[in-house]
C-alpha cells in the first residue's frame, strides 16, 4: 500500500494532529478528488473512506453511506480571495474544506431579517469573532459598515447544506478563500439522494427502535413517524455528562444503545447513585412530570460508549405526553423514582452502606493477626493414593480367589477353534476380591506436619537412590 496509507493509518491511531502526516494524506486526497470517479480503484476509496473520518459530517455515518458520497465527490482549486459563492445564488453543492481556510461573510443589505433581534445576533457573533481573532481590534458599528464576517472555516469543516435545504434554495451568506484553498464538492442532486437513502435507513432504524420502547409500543405507526422527525442522534462515551444536576431541564432523552447512571447530588461531597437506565429506557421526563425548570439528578454514561436520542422537551409535551398511557406509564417510573431519591431512602441507604462497611473492617482487623500468628505447614501426605517402600505405608493385599469343592463340579465347556491353548490363564477382574473384613485393613493415625514432612523427604530420598542404582544397572548391561 502507499506510504500515504501507513501515515494516514498511524496518525489516525496516534490521536494527535501530525502536519506532516496530514500534509501527505493531503496530497493523495487531492489527486483522487482531481481525479474521474471511473478512474480510482477500491483502495482509493479505501484511502478516501479512512480520510473523511476527519470530518465531522462523516462520522456519523455508515461505511456504506460514505462510500456513496464519496463516488459522487469533486475538488475544486481556490486562489486566494477568491470567492466561491455569493449570497444569494443557488445552492447547488454541499463543500468540505480538505486544505486551506475561507471566511464567512454576511451583508446586512441581502439579508432578509424579520426582526431586529437576528440582525443583533448576526452582529454579535461579528463581534465575538472579531475579539478571538483580532484582540484589541473592534467591528466598525458605523452605519456605512453593513459585511461582518462571522466565522472562519478551516481544515475539515463542512458547509453548504443549509443553502440546499431552505425552501428558496439560496446561499443565505458569502464564502471568501482566505489563502489557497482545495475543497470536496458534492453536487445538490447527489447530495440530496444520498441525503433521502440515508434518512429512509435512518427512519427505518428509530421506527425498530421505539418499538422496543416501553412507553410506545402501543403505538401506530404513523404516530412513530411523527416522532421520528423530532429524534436526534447523540454518541457518547464513558463518563460524559448527559444531564448536569441544577442545569435547565430541556431535553428528554431514549437510550438506544449502552448504560447511564443516576446521580444524585445531596451535599458537597455526597453523591448517591439512584439506579441505571439501559437499552429501550428514558432520562428526562421525571422534570417535566413534577413541574421542575432544572434537572433534578445528573446522568453519566457508565458504558465504554452509548448512542441516545434526544427530544426538546416542548416536542416530548407535544408528541408524548398527548398519549394518556404514554403518561401514566411514565408518571409510575417517575414516582418510583422520586421514592428511591426521597431523603429518607437515601438516608437509610447510607446508613446501612455505612455499617457494612464498618463490620467488614472490624472483620479484616480481627481476622489479620490471626492469619500472621499461624505458622505453615504441610498437609499430611496420603500414601493410600501413593504407595511408598516404608513400612509405615498402609497397603493393600489382593487375595488369590478361593476354591471350594464345588467348583469342581462345573463341567468344562469345549475350547473355541479359534482361541490358542494357554498354560497360564490371568484371573480376570471379577475374580479378584479384596478382603472386606476390619482386621485385613490397618487403622490410620493422624500424625503431626513435622512427622508427616520427615516421612516424605525419606521416601522421596529412598525412591531417588532407588532410580539411581536402576540407572547404574542398566549403564552396566549396555556396556
Amino acid at each position: 500500500m502507499d506510504t500515504s496509507d501507513d501515515l494516514l493509518r498511524s496518525d489516525m491511531s496516534s490521536g494527535h494532529a501530525n502536519e506532516d502526516v496530514k500534509a501527505s494524506a493531503v496530497q493523495r486526497m487531492r489527486k483522487l478528488l482531481l481525479m474521474p470517479g471511473y478512474s480510482r480503484t477500491a483502495d482509493d476509496y479505501d484511502f478516501m473512506d479512512r480520510f473523511v473520518l476527519y470530518i465531522q459530517f462523516f462520522v456519523d455515518l455508515d461505511q456504506a453511506d460514505r462510500q456513496q458520497y464519496l463516488q459522487v465527490s469533486r475538488g475544486v482549486v481556490l486562489q486566494k480571495n477568491q470567492i466561491l459563492f455569493n449570497i444569494g445564488d443557488p445552492a447547488d453543492s454541499f463543500y468540505c474544506v480538505i486544505s486551506g481556510s475561507l471566511n464567512v461573510v454576511i451583508d446586512l443589505t441581502r439579508v432578509h431579517l424579520n426582526t431586529k433581534r437576528e440582525m443583533n445576533d448576526i452582529v454579535n457573533r461579528a463581534k465575538i469573532y472579531s475579539c478571538l481573532h483580532n484582540p484589541g481590534v473592534g467591528v466598525d458599528e458605523s452605519p456605512y459598515c453593513t459585511s461582518y464576517v462571522v466565522r472562519n472555516l478551516k481544515r475539515f469543516d463542512a458547509f453548504g447544506d443549509v443553502g440546499m435545504l431552505t425552501v428558496d434554495g439560496v446561499r443565505t451568506a458569502t464564502v471568501v478563500a482566505v489563502e489557497d484553498t482545495f475543497l470536496l464538492r458534492i453536487e445538490r442532486e447527489a447530495f440530496l439522494d444520498c441525503r433521502v437513502f440515508h434518512q429512509s435507513k435512518e427512519i427505518h432504524h428509530k421506527l425498530a427502535f421505539l418499538g422496543r420502547v416501553r412507553v410506545l409500543q402501543h403505538w401506530d405507526r404513523e404516530s412513530k413517524l411523527k416522532l421520528c422527525g423530532r429524534m436526534e442522534r447523540v454518541l457518547k462515551s464513558y463518563n460524559d455528562i448527559v444531564i448536569a444536576q441544577d442545569d435547565e431541564a430541556q431535553s428528554f432523552y431514549l437510550v438506544q444503545l449502552g448504560e447511564c447512571r443516576l446521580v444524585k447530588r445531596y451535599k458537597t461531597s455526597t453523591f448517591v447513585e439512584l439506579g441505571t437506565v439501559s437499552s429501550g429506557q428514558y432520562v428526562g421526563s421525571f422534570e417535566v412530570l413534577h413541574g421542575l425548570t432544572h434537572a433534578a439528578f445528573s446522568v453519566l454514561v457508565s458504558s465504554p460508549s452509548a448512542v441516545l436520542y434526544r427530544i426538546d422537551k416542548l416536542d416530548f409535551r407535544h408528541h408524548i405526553l398527548r398519549d394518556p398511557v404514554a403518561e401514566e406509564l411514565l408518571a409510575v417510573d417517575a414516582d418510583e423514582l422520586y421514592a428511591r431519591m426521597h431523603p429518607e431512602s437515601v438516608h437509610r441507604d447510607l446508613t446501612i452502606n455505612a455499617q457494612w462497611t464498618k463490620c467488614r473492617e472490624s472483620i479484616v482487623a480481627e481476622a489479620t493477626p490471626r492469619r500472621q500468628r499461624r505458622a505453615p505447614y504441610l498437609q499430611p501426605f496420603d500414601h493410600s493414593l501413593h504407595p511408598s517402600p516404608l513400612h509405615g505405608a498402609p497397603m493393600i493385599s489382593v487375595h488369590a480367589p478361593q476354591h471350594h469343592p464345588s467348583d469342581n463340579v462345573k463341567l468344562k465347556l469345549p475350547m473355541s477353534p479359534s482361541a490358542k491353548p494357554s498354560h497360564a490363564r490371568r484371573p480376570s477382574m471379577g475374580q479378584l476380591k479384596t478382603p472386606t473384613s476390619p482386621r485385613h485393613i490397618k487403622p490410620w493415625h493422624a500424625m503431626s506436619a513435622d512427622a508427616a514432612s520427615q516421612k516424605l523427604y525419606v521416601g522421596q530420598q529412598h525412591w531417588l537412590e532407588v532410580s539411581r542404582q536402576g540407572a547404574f544397572a542398566s549403564g552396566n548391561h549396555q556396556v
